[in-house]
């Protein structure tokens, strides 16, 4: 395989199409610069969303996780203190209604 393309990869009559010679060195020079990546850069290489603008998907990926972490941390947070809170609520809820029948009582018997 040479290093220089063939002369123009597309077909005369449609620049849309473009000539299978030009189709098999693209594929022969691409798995050629696969085969000399070590499995970390073919690793770094991947990318979990096609898109062009991010650079660094590994470091998107990682910063992804490390979100995830630390909203699972919070959200843990808040269901404790929600949870201590119902208890406090739920404890002055019994007392009101303690009080209330004792007073709906203490009215009827005249004391």
């Amino acid at each position: 395989m040479t290093d220089d393309p063939p002369e123009t990869g597309h077909a005369e009559n449609d620049p849309f199409r473009v000539k299978p010679e030009a189709l098999q060195w693209r594929a022969e020079r691409t798995r050629l610069e696969l085969e000399a990546m070590s499995d970390l850069e073919l690793i770094a290489e991947v990318s979990l969303v096609p898109a062009p603008h991010i650079r660094n998907p590994m470091e998107l990926d990682r910063r992804l996780k490390e979100s995830i972490r630390e909203l699972r941390a919070e959200m843990t947070a808040f269901r404790t203190s929600a949870d201590r809170q119902a208890r406090w609520l739920l404890t002055f809820t019994v007392v009101l209604v303690i009080l209330t029948i004792a007073l709906v009582i203490v009215a009827f018997t005249g004391h």
